[in-house]
């Protein structure tokens, strides 16, 4: 992980217990910062499996490159590191 996403969600750990819709509305109404921003959606797409939209596009082009065990331990590094980043 970029060390700029690392800053982003630790200055403000509250993004990641946002919906997506809400994450949307906080940065459009700049509650949010552009580097929050993409950090929220960093983690977003990764943190889980997704089904549909950009997210699903990029953990489907992930599998095909790297299969089904590479898919699973980056979602769980991400959540370790969502993890930490919220309860420190």
């Amino acid at each position: 992980m970029k060390p700029s996403i690392r800053r982003a969600l630790q200055g403000a750990p509250w993004i990641l217990l946002l919906n997506f819709e809400d994450a949307q509305r906080a940065q459009r109404h700049g509650y949010m910062t552009a580097a929050q921003w993409n950090a929220y959606r960093w983690a977003w797409t990764w943190a889980a499996p997704r089904f549909g939209g950009d997210a699903a596009l990029a953990q489907d082009a992930f599998h095909a490159r790297h299969g089904d065990e590479a898919l699973q331990r980056r979602r769980a590094r991400v959540r370790a590191l969502l993890s930490l980043l919220t309860h420190s």
